[in-house]
């Protein structure tokens, strides 16, 4: 778990101080009836969508599955190909072997997409440093991509453009789990803005996408999890929905920035002006959500407040919950409970633009479980953004988004996010 949150601390860092690339080719992928509903899974603070990808002769289905991390922070989707090791994190699955799939074609280097380097060996060669160590260098192509429908039929989505990873450095996935083995992760499926993002490459999906999150620590998952397109992603008639516009930056032109006004505890809205959270002039500041990071992240004035809040709470209303000395996990802020009295903690919500309320569900607004000694402990699942290390960014994690419906819509620039319990209403 605390390597987990250290990747994704790691994530935030590289995403406010990564270039990314932009591109003006588009795929020629044709419209269907079909309505694309690939399966999502968990791997601990990662949520994967379930991907067909190329063809292949003498095997039924002629696609060979993979797990890409569903992340809506980044347009390019890229896959660890064969060839790579020893390049490459473990995973469970063979890496792609690109070259013997009959539909995968690689940029030639005298034709190579925006942002890719020509390379009289690989083709086009796309590299993306961070400056927290992780790297990735792709060759850029086109392929077959297939999502399982809501009938349960195969619907292929070709000439997708993307990166056949050769050489991935220190992204850690893999690494935390106890057998590396069973790492189901095998690269990353880009949602974010951009041309190079499956929405703006997919036209048949109507430019909208909608998920609804379990909590990774709903091991018995009593449905399963499904990413929608288009008119698949109408939302449950009981859930009371909000929404909140879409914007963009140019110094991250793939993040989705909505625009966060307050935050309340318990209902009383903390004081903290909506000019913490906007975003500046030279592009700093402002707030993303993003499916990519796990744990949310506070500017830091308003987290100063914020956090003081909730200790000023729970010392006031819950006496047995008491500090720790020693948070764990990574976290700034966690308490032991002291004996098995109930007690009610209190509710979170973010405020959005157009009065849109983003009340957090009770599993994302606190972290209960055991400390490393069995401990009962709680602990406050937020980080700290300052302007040196994530330039003021707030990001709303995927931890913080579970039991919500959440339906993106980027060509009309809007956001619609409601309560749900997503166990039974997927």
């Amino acid at each position: 778990m605390k390597e987990y949150i250290e990747m994704s601390t790691a994530r935030v860092k590289s995403l406010t101080k990564s270039y990314v690339l932009n591109n003006n080719s588009s795929s020629s992928l044709s419209p269907d009836q079909i309505i694309p509903r690939p399966t999502l899974i968990t791997q601990y603070l990662h949520y994967l969508i379930q991907v067909g990808i190329g063809t292949f002769a003498y095997q039924y289905p002629t696609d060979t599955t993979y797990h890409l991390v569903l992340d809506t922070g980044s347009d390019l989707t890229w896959i660890q190909c064969e060839g790579c090791y020893p390049n490459c994190f473990q995973q469970s699955d063979p890496y792609f072997p690109s070259y013997r799939s009959s539909t995968y074609r690689p940029f030639h280097s005298s034709n190579c997409p925006q942002g890719a380097q020509g390379d009289q060996y690989n083709g086009c060669r796309m590299e993306i440093r961070y400056t927290e160590g992780s790297k990735v260098s792709a060759i850029m192509a086109t392929e077959v991509f297939t999502f399982i429908s809501d009938s349960g039929a195969i619907q292929p989505f070709p000439n997708v453009i993307f990166g056949c990873g050769i050489d991935m450095q220190n992204f850690g996935y893999g690494t935390m789990l106890s057998n590396e083995d069973n790492n189901a992760i095998s690269g990353i499926m880009g949602m974010g803005y951009g041309n190079y993002g499956l929405m703006e490459q997919a036209q048949m999906l109507s430019g909208k996408f909608s998920y609804c999150l379990q909590s990774v620590w709903v091991f018995d998952h009593q449905s399963p999890m499904y990413l929608r397109f288009g008119n698949d992603v109408l939302p449950h008639p009981l859930v009371r929905m909000e929404t909140t516009p879409l914007y963009r930056n140019p110094r991250i032109p793939s993040s989705y920035y909505i625009n966060l006004q307050g935050m309340s505890l318990n209902g009383e809205m903390l004081r903290i002006s909506p000019s913490v959270f906007a975003r500046k002039r030279d592009g700093t500041g402002g707030c993303v959500i993003d499916s990519g990071t796990a744990i949310s992240w506070i500017t830091s004035k308003a987290y100063q407040i914020f956090t003081k809040a909730v200790r000023k709470f729970i010392k006031k209303n819950i006496n047995n919950l008491q500090p720790m000395r020693n948070p764990e996990l990574g976290y700034e802020f966690c308490w032991l409970r002291t004996n098995n009295n109930l007690y009610d903690l209190p509710e979170i919500t973010f405020h959005f633009e157009n009065n849109a309320r983003f009340v957090l569900d009770e599993q994302a607004a606190f972290f209960v479980g055991l400390s490393h000694d069995d401990h009962d402990m709680v602990c406050l699942p937020f980080f700290e953004s300052n302007s040196h290390e994530n330039s003021d960014i707030t990001f709303l994690g995927v931890f913080q988004q579970i039991n919500h419906r959440i339906i993106y819509d980027p060509r009309n620039s809007v956001l619609q996010f409601g309560p749900t319990d997503c166990t039974r209403r997927n």
